[in-house]
């Protein structure tokens, strides 16, 4: 595992364009949310002395949880917009995805491989998401299942348990389906495979075949996630967002915090890639050019 996480660090590396133009999307779809929606904000904040205050430190999700509180509901304006956002991110997902796969497998360059594979990646996100909502359904229906049973109990501890082991149970199942499904993403670039709900199966069905193997790396780089999120979270605590200078350098620490959450996810795929490889030798095109490649280090 070490040997391909390292093999994969170096491949990435080779990806810049790749990083950067995903680091240029990211960006441009965080200014379209962005501005429309402090747009749209700033009047219930025109009449407001804390205006100032609130907007130094602005919170998207907990302004539009106070325009709720206050209206009852999000103007519609606004959730049309927020539907936009999210069609817009799935559409750039699966182009950056694309061409990015495509550059690390030597299968092309960025641009090629994003318009090569959108369509196919924006399919496989509509079968993924079935398969995340069918997931947390069914969490949550057990959710409801265990209010039922306990709803007599003098004792609030035990629910309080089986909840909690639910809810690490649904973001446990929504983890390996993601990571099964970019191993699907895998097998249509390094297979060629057109069907996003072939590629979907085979890429489930990989990883829960070969758990310890794709699970395992893919659990160290979102621990390396993890730790990179609670740095950010600390320094960003410690600024008061007082001062031009201040406000510059967080803007800059978000953007470079950005940058390594892309990095991470590169390396993510790249090493699915190599173990896709060296699992799958006899049926990969890879093998033939690369006879051994990797198999003792897994």
């Amino acid at each position: 595992m070490i040997g391909i996480l390292l093999e994969a660090r170096i491949q990435t590396g080779r990806a810049k364009r790749a990083l950067w133009v995903m680091w240029a999307v990211a960006t441009a779809l965080a200014v379209l949310a962005a501005a429309p929606v402090v747009a749209s904000l700033s009047r219930y904040f025109g009449h407001s002395r804390m205006a100032t205050r609130l907007t130094l430190e602005f919170d998207p999700a907990a302004a539009m949880e106070w325009i709720r509180h206050g209206l009852g509901e999000l103007p519609v304006a606004m959730m049309a917009l927020l539907a936009g956002v999210v069609l817009a991110m799935v559409a750039a997902s699966a182009f950056v995805s694309g061409g990015a796969l495509a550059q690390l497998a030597g299968r092309g360059g960025f641009w090629q491989g994003g318009g090569q594979f959108f369509w196919r990646f924006l399919r496989l996100a509509v079968f993924a998401g079935i398969f995340y909502m069918t997931a947390v359904s069914l969490v949550a229906w057990a959710a409801g299942g265990v209010d039922h049973w306990f709803r007599g109990s003098m004792e609030e501890w035990p629910s309080a348990v089986v909840k909690t082991s639910l809810d690490a149970l649904a973001l446990l199942l929504v983890w390996v389906i993601a990571v099964g499904f970019d191993y699907a993403k895998v097998r249509m670039v390094v297979d060629g495979t057109r069907s996003a709900a072939v590629a979907g199966f085979a890429g489930l069905g990989f990883v829960l075949r070969h758990a310890w193997r794709t699970l395992a790396p893919a659990a160290f780089i979102a621990l390396c996630g993890a730790v990179l999120f609670g740095f950010y979270q600390t320094a960003y605590n410690v600024f008061d967002y007082r001062g031009l200078r201040t406000i510059l350098i967080t803007i800059a620490g978000q953007q470079l915090y950005l940058v390594l959450r892309l990095w991470l996810r590169l390396w993510h795929w790249s090493a699915c890639l190599r173990i896709d490889v060296a699992v799958r030798r006899p049926a990969s095109p890879w093998a033939l050019a690369e006879p051994e490649p990797y198999g003792d280090n897994i």
